[in-house]
């Protein structure tokens, strides 16, 4: 959980300076903050609705190995760690506007890290052996996820 909490207050950090360094400065920033503070709200909100999105779906579709909820999203946090390491070297963007040359391609490859280590995660959720026959279920999960992902951001949360 304490990842989880990382993860949050991160997107948190991010929201805050996405929103109102950039379009506004630090100095009108504060007079504004009532403006913005639904984009903040989203933003932050945006690491939990991933996880308990992805966690009903394992949920919902796992008929043969019944785990609890709290262990699907206890693996789904612990899967997401190279997202989370990500998104706190993406925050260097704030610091200096050269550091995005890095940050945006590590953060790529945390999201390649943890879409192979959701594969690995899921699979032992679902007591699967072998590879071929779990592949197909996998790429049903993902594909139901972006589907779930696709409708939330008309909501206006990105995740």
């Amino acid at each position: 959980m304490f990842i989880f909490v990382i993860w949050v207050v991160v997107a948190l950090i991010d929201g805050i300076c996405s929103q109102f360094t950039i379009y506004y400065g630090w100095y009108s920033s504060f007079r504004s903050i009532g403006r913005n503070i639904l984009s903040v709200i989203k933003i932050t909100v945006s690491p939990i609705v991933s996880v308990i999105v992805l966690s009903l779906i394992v949920f919902l579709m796992n008929k043969k190995e019944k785990k609890s909820l709290s262990t699907i999203i206890t693996t789904i946090v612990a899967v997401n760690i190279p997202v989370v390491i990500g998104e706190i070297i993406g925050l260097l963007v704030y610091l200096s506007s050269n550091a995005s040359a890095i940050a945006n391609p590590f953060a790529s490859l945390c999201r390649v890290a943890t879409v192979i280590l959701s594969y690995f995660g899921i699979k032992e959720l679902f007591g699967e052996k072998e590879d071929g026959k779990f592949i197909k279920t996998f790429v049903i999960i993902e594909a139901i996820y972006y589907l779930a992902v696709f409708v939330i951001s008309f909501l206006g949360i990105r995740i």
